[in-house]
């Protein structure tokens, strides 16, 4: 068994335990001049107190309808959920790879959409080039930074207590 196959395995455990819970932590936005970015790192742990995840968020500071709630195990990422707009001047479009299709998803994405660990994990152990390509189309409307962080909870069933439920809001106002 390959190295990303094993590291793929652990990804499944990780995921599928009931254990994991945001670390204590204060949440804070930090601007990244670089990438025109607001970011926001939140640790996740283990039960033994282990730190094997992050639940990222980043926001345009240039288009403030793009938002992305990010998962990363050790660095890679394993889910990602996309907030874009579906119509106006910045709308983007995303071509999907043809093995998408075998899984049932469309060849193109517009708007909001979810990078999942079961749509991409065996193309990953099948390339080693640990990226999520494969997008689903993502229906739940999102109006603010909570509702995506309470969301992004849940999926990912992480426990929080209660006062990490709540994270702040952009800095400078926008959309979330």
């Amino acid at each position: 068994m390959s190295q990303i196959s094993k590291d793929a395995d652990k990804v499944d455990l990780f995921l599928d335990t009931a254990e994991k819970k945001l670390a204590d932590f204060h949440p804070e936005w930090t601007f990244v001049a670089g990438y025109n970015q607001w970011r926001m790192d939140l640790p996740i742990e283990l039960p033994s107190g282990a730190q094997l995840a992050t639940l990222k968020y980043s926001a345009s500071d240039r288009n403030r309808s793009r938002f992305s709630s990010q998962l990363f195990w050790r660095n890679r990422p394993v889910f990602r959920l996309d907030i874009e707009e579906t119509d106006g001047p910045t709308v983007r479009e995303h071509d999907q790879p043809i093995w998408v299709e075998k899984l049932g998803l469309p060849s193109l994405i517009v708007g909001p959409h979810i990078h999942t660990w079961q749509h991409n994990r065996d193309q990953i152990c099948h390339t080693s080039n640990w990226e999520l390509i494969a997008r689903v189309p993502f229906e739940h409307k999102m109006n603010t930074v909570q509702q995506m962080h309470k969301w992004s909870l849940n999926y990912l069933k992480l426990e929080a207590e209660q006062d990490k439920w709540d994270i702040p809001g952009l800095p400078s106002g926008g959309l979330f």
